[in-house]
């Protein structure tokens, strides 16, 4: 079948992510490429079957069609949870996850800045008096910091 008629199992599979509060993506793609705490996975069509945990980090989803916004690229901000691929179907099930189109550059800002002032608090000894939270903090900082990665455009 040629790139443009429908998908088959061959050339696509069926990809959803999904978080406690709604489905954030569904559709038919070509490739997904994510971080998980034992290094970067790419699947593709008739992968074999896989279950992993994920980390906070960019996940890359190349569409099906060719002539989508961005080339066919979308990425989205993960933060935790596990992925599925069952040969057919690959489902994300995350803590929270957006793509980076959706993300208020703004507002991501302000975490950083939030964040790294915690941070910066902490290493000034400050934390003991303030009741902050290092583990908390970094966190923090590496949600925003992915949220930014994930407003940049795929190549």
């Amino acid at each position: 079948m040629s790139d443009e008629g429908e998908p088959n199992l061959i050339q696509s599979f069926r990809c959803r992510i999904v978080t406690p509060q709604r489905t954030v993506f569904e559709g038919d793609i070509r490739e997904l490429a994510t971080e998980t705490p034992f290094g970067s996975v790419e699947i593709r069509p008739r992968h074999e079957p896989l279950m992993t945990p994920l980390k906070i980090g960019i996940m890359r989803l190349t569409r099906w069609e060719r002539r989508s916004e961005h080339g066919g690229h979308e990425q989205f901000a993960v933060h935790g949870g596990f992925l599925d691929m069952n040969g057919k179907e690959a489902v994300i099930i995350a803590n929270a996850a957006e793509s980076g189109d959706d993300i208020d550059l703004e507002r991501v800002q302000q975490s950083k800045a939030r964040a790294q002032e915690r941070l910066d608090a902490i290493s000034r000894k400050a934390a003991e008096s303030e009741g902050l939270d290092p583990v908390r903090a970094e966190a923090a900082l590496l949600r925003a910091l992915t949220r930014l990665r994930a407003t940049e455009k795929a190549v």
